[in-house]
């Protein structure tokens, strides 16, 4: 059929297309300066975690991946000539330390196999820390990667890069923090809920039990665990790291930070806006479609709250003209 024949060159022309664009996108991964170290770190870090399910922590997955993202888009479209000596690092690696690397990984891979009833018995919370804690031993055999001098020279280079990849590990999807908090951090939002609350419902009353609980004349409310935020918390997370790979080269990287700590607490207080806004729409005659829509209205308000929280900070985020100059 004509038609078919049509739609056959045009998806003929799109993946002859796609080739040179990815084989682009190679070579522009190659020119960034010593590119190998976050690949490899990053490609081994996914094939422990694939291999061994007690190391799938997804942390160290995208700080790494995040590393690699911001090193590539950093220097995207500089040609390595018009490198400066201090950006030119280690343009090769010795094959050695290549294979260390490869033999240091296929050890943990080995010892975390042979642990792996340690890894899931009962704990303390001590223990459990220093569990959690130890699969971030994953990121040890990338030092073998470069000599010492080498390394303070990719220090100094891909300072902002790495403080930015720090962060991430530390921070991404928090949820062991959020466990630890919930005892305090549970009635801070429950009674942040009930303050707003009360103003509108009078009748309101306040349970302070582990699981703070809102009774109104029509809905009570529990806020569980669940219910603490760490969605909106991760959705920004990711929303935000894909704002600083697409504008990293654009940034004023020293408000990074500030917009980051301030876009959690941000989504903190969407969340109790979102808590206080179930329970008093839920003594309503909208009883019924805040029970059947809640889940998809949180998500929804998680992602205005980023919207409007960007309007204002975006600007202030870039560099201004002087600053790009």
């Amino acid at each position: 059929m004509p038609g078919s024949d049509a739609v056959y060159r045009d998806e003929r022309v799109a993946a002859g297309q796609r080739l040179p664009a990815l084989l682009g996108a190679v070579v522009r991964l190659r020119d960034t300066p010593c590119w190998l170290v976050p690949a490899l770190t990053f490609g081994a870090i996914c094939l422990d975690s694939a291999l061994v399910s007690d190391l799938n922590t997804i942390a160290p997955i995208f700080s790494s991946g995040l590393f690699l993202l911001l090193a590539f888009r950093r220097f995207a479209g500089v040609p390595r000539s018009a490198l400066t000596a201090t950006q030119e690092v280690a343009p090769r690696l010795a094959l050695w330390r290549i294979f260390a690397f490869m033999a240091l990984h296929v050890a943990i891979i080995g010892t975390a196999l042979a642990w792996s009833d340690a890894f899931r018995a009962n704990h303390t919370p001590n223990q459990a820390l220093l569990l959690a804690a130890s699969k971030y031993l994953i990121f040890l055999p990338t030092i073998v990667l470069l000599p010492g001098a080498m390394w303070r020279s990719f220090g100094r280079l891909y300072r902002a890069e790495a403080v930015a990849a720090a962060i991430a590990l530390v921070s991404f999807y928090p949820l062991r923090i959020f466990t630890m908090a919930w005892p305090w951090y549970g009635q801070v939002l429950g009674r942040s809920v009930y303050a707003l609350s009360h103003l509108i419902i009078p009748s309101t009353h306040y349970v302070p039990t582990l699981t703070p609980t809102l009774l109104g004349p029509q809905l009570d409310v529990t806020i569980v665990f669940g219910c603490g935020g760490l969605q909106g918390i991760k959705l920004f997370q990711i929303l935000f790291a894909l704002l600083l790979v697409v504008d990293w080269k654009g940034l004023n990287r020293r408000k990074a930070l500030p917009a980051y700590l301030g876009g959690l607490g941000a989504m903190l207080a969407a969340n109790v806006i979102r808590i206080t806004l179930l329970f008093v729409l839920g003594n309503t005659s909208l009883q019924n479609r805040v029970i059947e829509y809640h889940l998809t209205a949180g998500w929804m308000l998680f992602t205005l709250a980023f919207i409007a929280y960007l309007i204002p900070v975006y600007p202030w985020l870039m560099k201004g003209p002087a600053e790009t100059a």
